[in-house]
């Protein structure tokens, strides 16, 4: 978790998977699809709860509905693509 600083995991699973509309609103609100779940999308945000907060009423306005918003301490997987993200930019 030291190497996201306070930033916490903003995960959000959708009640239903998004249209390429729908994705490409995600994706401006800084959100990536995760690998293993098409209507779980991710992101790391320093406001953490509070950011939540504001998604949930921006996502339902647009509406896309979501079925749950978690916020937790980044994961390992957070970090290996950090790391390959890196590799890649070099």
């Amino acid at each position: 978790a030291e190497a996201f600083g306070v930033k916490m995991e903003v995960l959000v699973e959708l009640s239903t998977e998004p249209d390429l509309a729908g994705e490409t609103l995600l994706a401006a609100e800084g959100l990536a699809r995760t690998a293993h779940r098409a209507k779980l999308w991710t992101r790391l945000d320093v406001d953490g709860y509070a950011a939540a907060g504001r998604l949930d009423k921006r996502l339902r306005k647009a509406g896309l509905i979501p079925r749950e918003i978690r916020v937790r301490e980044p994961s390992l997987q957070n970090l290996f693509s950090l790391v390959a993200e890196r590799k890649l930019a070099a």
